[in-house]
């Protein structure tokens, strides 16, 4: 019997007809898309499939008799095999292992074999049937699993930010961490190995996965990419402290986990904290005061509009306060600048201590202010607020060791019987202070239609004219130094009665 005959009787002697057998044989060896071959005792080749004459380039009447390794792998390799042939233990079962043979492009084909031993009468090796499976794909696919796998192992070992790996269907531990890198252990203070198998509520200020686990998983399943937020940490000395996670579902092992990359943000929030300060602070310079705190004429203008649109909805009355202090310059000039701005800050001071809480007291600049005065029922009712004014301001001020006493000139408007813009209703009081200083100063007049420019301009004029007549004089102005004892300085015939 031939070689291929006996491979032939080979892989059908179990069949009970052997032509029949060897019909189905060929016909599997001729189809199918699994690499068949058939070796000798010495490995010698007897059948080599068209699936082997693909991969190869080799022609199965080529190859027959030849010593297969040679012709399928590189010479280290087929050396190699052929020992490990030559060596085979007959008692040990037959088993499948992968090896690779070399395609005619010369690249690598990677194959899972299956082999059956056939022996002879005397009970040694006769045959060898191998039969192989093309795993290329499946090896190319396991390749790339596993370099991702080490890539993430290698990110996630390495990284800066902290990560975890949260087990949110736990039944028992809610939202239990399967892993985590030694960042996320550093920023929160434990050991790896105390926060494995641990909830992750135990890094938070309270236990929010175990009331709220639930709709979280909701939400970030509902993301179209990561679900970010920011939250607090509790270290393990007690320390809270801000992080920004950014959260996605992944699947590994057909188990839905959390991956969670969390950063510490402390520095960050202080930043913020900072900044927010700052503005705050500008914004609150851009509209008050820098002596006294008080707001200013910008926020003055903002709150006289706003004023004068609620009045559209109600039926009450707002009145503009318009003061100017008798006399400061003299103040200035005798006691010096510094004594003027502590006087202006104790005025600005008495003025809010006496208004209600939703009236505005405002700084137009030097040593003018304006009250604004809302709700009011009655027109009248403002001189309540006004005699209040007045009765702090004629109380001496301790200033740098004096006792100065000064007075304060007042000129009110009202709305919306008078005007009902803010120009305007400026105007009437500052035009109602001038006539108020006319009549003898330390005065409240109410603005009324006969007031006009022209007498407000020359009531200026006046009181220009008799300061320079006279700079020094200080009407109403009384001031002493230690020991404290009150003086005054008498009114003076001439150009100083002008005042």
């Amino acid at each position: 019997m031939g070689e291929r005959d006996r491979a032939f009787s080979a892989t059908s002697e179990l069949a009970p007809e052997r032509s029949v057998a060897r019909d189905i044989a060929a016909a599997v060896l001729e189809t199918t898309t699994a690499f068949m071959v058939v070796l000798d005792r010495n490995g010698r080749i007897l059948r080599f499939n068209p699936a082997c004459e693909r991969l190869t380039g080799h022609r199965e009447a080529e190859v027959i008799g030849q010593l297969l390794w040679p012709l399928v792998l590189d010479e280290i390799q087929a050396e190699r095999a052929a020992q490990m042939y030559a060596e085979v233990n007959l008692e040990q079962p037959s088993g499948q292992y992968k090896n690779y043979w070399m395609s005619a492009s010369g690249e690598r084909q990677y194959i899972r074999w299956a082999t059956t031993r056939l022996l002879d009468a005397a009970g040694e090796l006769d045959l060898v049937i191998a039969i192989g499976l093309d795993v290329n794909e499946e090896r190319r696919v396991r390749l790339e699993q596993e370099e991702s796998e080490a890539r993430f192992r290698a990110l996630f070992e390495r990284s800066s930010d902290g990560v975890v790996l949260i087990d949110p269907h736990d039944a028992v531990i809610p939202w239990r961490i399967v892993d985590c890198n030694p960042a996320f252990a550093r920023m929160n203070g434990y050991d790896r190995e105390l926060l494995i198998g641990q909830s992750i509520d135990l890094v938070q200020p309270e236990a929010l996965m175990a009331r709220k686990g639930e709709r979280l998983l909701t939400w970030i399943r509902a993301q179209r990419t990561e679900a970010r937020v920011e939250g607090l940490h509790r270290r393990q000395d007690g320390h809270i402290f801000h992080v920004e996670c950014s959260g996605s579902l992944i699947t590994l092992g057909e188990r839905e986990l959390v991956l969670s990359l969390e950063r510490d943000i402390s520095e960050r929030k202080q930043t913020e904290a900072q900044l927010q300060a700052l503005n705050e602070q500008l914004a609150h310079e851009a509209h008050h005061d820098a002596l006294t705190g008080l707001p200013n004429r910008a926020l003055l203008y903002d709150r006289l509009t706003v004023e004068l649109s609620r009045l559209y909805r109600s039926s009450k009355t707002l009145a503009v306060v318009f003061i100017d202090l008798d006399e400061f310059k003299q103040v200035n000039d005798v006691l010096g600048h510094a004594v003027g701005d502590q006087l202006l800050e104790e005025v600005a001071r008495r003025l809010k201590v006496t208004v209600r809480p939703n009236d505005t007291v405002a700084r137009m600049g030097g040593d003018e202010f304006v009250v604004l005065v809302p709700d009011l029922l009655l027109a009248s009712d403002v001189t309540r607020v006004v005699q209040r004014m007045q009765t702090a301001l004629a109380l001496p001020f301790r200033l740098a060791g004096s006792e100065v006493s000064v007075n304060a000139s007042i000129g009110i408007t009202v709305a919306p019987e008078n005007g009902d813009t803010v120009d305007t209703l400026l105007y009437q009081a500052d035009t109602a202070m001038y006539q108020a200083k006319r009549a003898g100063k330390n005065d409240l007049r109410f603005f009324s239609s006969d007031l006009t420019r022209e007498t407000v301009d020359q009531d200026r004029t006046h009181s220009f004219r008799c300061k320079e007549a006279h700079p020094n004089k200080l009407d109403h102005l009384f001031w002493t130094t230690q020991p404290l004892e009150r003086r005054t300085i008498p009114d003076s015939d001439g150009p100083e009665a002008c005042g």
